[in-house]
């Protein structure tokens, strides 16, 4: 029926803080296809704009999970109690927050929960459903080219250089091996110029955000002087 050592980590706190039991009935969606489908005249089919800025748009997924609830105190205070601590953790963030299931702890959702939980009471204890809304990917929680072998995971993972020192012009290639465009942190000791499959960027010393990276092999060509790191993260579905 029940795992008690399962749970959710979600603004700041693990489930088991509260002493909330996930129950089985866990439903994860998956993220629809968001197409943009437009009539041709005089034709039998249509034109698919969903990818006219390079990937596949998706709409937000749902993530429901059902606890079981019971105060230490066995009455109706300590019961009301518990419960009002758990709905004010879940309902206090007004933005989507990092939400870590226990199964693939290393990839975590962008949630927030915006359903009012629903509740049914028992005479002791009682069972909690909470639906969140979520960004379509998982995102992971370890930069790509971390190079912990302890936490390489084979069939999701690549082994890459995200690090160059630059004196004059490099040339380099970069994976995005996740199911979408990944936004790259550049963070360099010097003002550099980056081309990144044809795009150019000239970015100051320090992080410099908003470089798109997309799907599969990237190449790079990197000017300037100093060292530059490429900080991203894989997003899967």
């Amino acid at each position: 029926m029940f795992d008690s050592k399962y749970g959710v980590f979600f603004n700041g706190h693990h489930s088991s803080d509260f002493g909330l039991i996930a129950l089985e009935d866990k439903k994860v969606e998956m993220p629809e296809k968001n197409k943009v489908l437009v009539d041709l005249p005089f034709a039998n089919h249509q034109l698919d704009l969903s990818m006219i800025y390079g990937d596949q748009v998706y709409k937000e997924r749902k993530y429901t999970q059902k606890f079981h609830l019971q105060a230490d105190q066995y009455d109706k205070e300590g019961l009301y109690r518990l419960w009002t601590q758990v709905v004010n953790w879940l309902m206090d963030p007004a933005t989507k927050t990092p939400l870590f299931d226990d199964v693939m702890h290393r990839y975590y959702y962008l949630a927030e929960v915006q359903k009012p939980p629903e509740y049914d009471e028992m005479l002791h204890w009682g069972t909690l459903t909470v639906e969140w809304t979520c960004y379509p990917f998982r995102i992971s929680s370890i930069p790509e080219g971390d190079d912990d072998w302890d936490t390489f995971d084979f069939d999701f993972d690549i082994a890459q250089d995200v690090s160059y020192q630059v004196d004059g012009m490099v040339t380099l290639s970069l994976y995005n091996v996740g199911a979408s465009t990944a936004d790259i942190v550049v963070d360099c000791t010097a003002p550099m110029t980056i081309s990144i499959s044809g795009k150019i960027f000239t970015v100051p010393a320090g992080k410099s955000k908003g470089i798109p990276l997309f799907k599969g092999k990237n190449n790079v060509t990197v000017w300037g002087s100093g060292r530059i790191d490429f900080i991203f993260y894989k997003e899967l579905i």
